[in-house]
C-alpha cells in the first residue's frame, strides 16, 4: 500500500528510525510514562498476562503460548494495573511481550506496569506503535543478556529509549485507519482459512474414497470383513498389515532425545512422532536407516498422534 508523503521531514535523531514528519515530536519513553508501583493488598483482582498475540488478557483466556507461570497460592503483592496502563513482560518485550491493558487486574511482580503521564496519547495508536516489529527490534538491541532466553528490558533502560509521534488528533486518525484496515485483512484471512479447511476436507475425502473404494464406481463390490471399511471392489484382496510389512524400531531411539540431539550437528534427520516440524526433531551426524528409492512408512504408536503415518525416504534415525 502506498501512502502519501508529508510536506516536510526532519531527522529523528534516532539512527534506526531515520527521518519522520517535521511536525512529529521525538520523546523518550520516560517523558511519556511513569512506572506504577501499586501492589495488591488482597490478591483477589483478576490475574492478567501479556501475550505477543492477544495483548493483555485474563490468564483464564490464554490457552497456550509456552506461558507456564502457575498461579501462586497467594497473589498478595502482585502489581496492580488499570485500563490504558502499559504492561510489559521485561523478559519478552523484544518478542512483543508488551501491550496496553483494557482490564483492571494484577500481573506478576516480574512484569513492569506504566501509566501515561498525561493525556496526549491515543492508547490504540501507542499500542500499534509499541508492538511494531521495528520497535521490538529496538527493545531487543537494548535488552540485557547474552541469549534470547536471558534478555531483560529493565524499566530505566526502557525509559531511555525514544519514539516519534504526532499530536493526539492525528494519532486517532492513524489508529482509526489501522483498525479499519486490519479488520479487513483479518476478515480476508478468516475467509481464506475457511476455504483452506474446506479444501483439506475435500482432498481427504477424494483420497479416502480412492484408496478404499477405487476409481471405478461400476465394478462389483464385496464385504471386506472389516466393519469400518465396509464394501470394497470384488477383485480386491484383504490382508492384515502384518503380512505386508515388517516393523522396525530405532535401535538407539531411547538415546536420541531432544536434549541429546541438540548437542550434535549433522545432516541426517531424526524423526519423532511427537514433533510438529514434519516429524523432524533434530539433525545429527549419523543415520540408522537408509531407505533407498522405496522409502519407509513411518507410524507413531503412542500419544495424541498415534497411527499418524508418513512416507520417509533417504537416510535418517528414529527417536522414541
Amino acid at each position: 500500500m502506498n501512502f502519501p508523503r508529508y510536506p516536510e521531514y526532519k531527522d529523528s535523531g534516532v539512527a534506526w528510525l531515520g527521518k519522520v514528519p517535521a511536525h512529529w515530536r521525538v520523546e523518550r519513553f520516560k517523558q511519556i510514562f511513569k512506572e506504577r508501583e501499586e501492589r495488591s493488598i488482597s490478591g483477589e483482582e483478576t490475574l492478567l498476562s501479556v501475550s505477543a498475540y492477544t495483548g493483555v488478557s485474563p490468564r483464564s483466556e490464554i490457552v497456550s503460548e509456552g506461558d507456564h507461570l502457575s498461579r501462586a497460592e497467594s497473589l498478595e503483592g502482585y502489581k496492580v494495573c488499570y485500563p490504558d496502563d502499559l504492561v510489559m513482560n521485561i523478559m519478552l518485550a523484544w518478542n512483543r511481550g508488551l501491550a496496553f491493558s483494557q482490564h483492571h487486574g494484577i500481573v506478576s511482580p516480574a512484569y513492569s506496569v506504566f501509566q501515561a503521564i498525561d493525556d496526549r496519547f491515543d492508547v490504540r495508536f501507542m499500542n500499534y506503535l509499541m508492538r511494531d516489529d521495528r520497535y521490538t527490534l529496538y527493545y531487543k538491541a537494548f535488552s540485557s543478556g547474552v541469549i534470547d532466553s536471558r534478555l531483560r528490558l529493565y524499566p530505566d533502560t526502557f525509559g531511555s529509549l525514544s519514539c516519534a509521534h504526532p499530536d493526539r488528533e492525528e494519532q486517532k486518525l492513524i489508529a482509526d485507519f489501522l483498525d479499519s484496515e486490519t479488520a479487513k485483512i483479518d476478515a480476508l484471512v478468516a475467509e481464506q482459512e475457511k476455504l483452506m479447511a474446506l479444501l483439506k476436507e475435500k482432498r481427504q475425502a477424494v483420497v479416502s474414497h480412492s484408496v478404499t473404494k477405487g476409481l471405478d464406481s461400476t465394478v462389483p463390490m464385496k464385504d471386506s470383513g472389516v466393519e469400518w471399511l465396509g464394501e470394497v471392489p470384488a477383485h480386491w484382496d484383504t490382508n492384515k498389515t502384518s503380512r505386508l510389512f515388517s516393523a522396525k524400531k530405532g535401535s538407539d531411539a531411547a538415546q536420541l532425545t531432544k536434549e541429546y540431539c541438540s548437542t550434535i550437528d549433522g545432516e541426517y534427520p531424526v524423526y519423532s512422532g511427537q514433533t510438529e516440524n514434519s516429524g523432524v526433531m533434530s539433525s545429527i551426524d549419523r543415520f540408522e536407516f537408509d531407505s533407498g528409492e522405496n522409502g519407509y512408512l513411518f507410524s507413531t504408536t503412542v500419544g495424541a498422534k498415534a497411527m499418524s503415518v508418513m512416507h520417509l525416504k533417504g537416510r535418517f534415525s528414529l527417536s522414541q
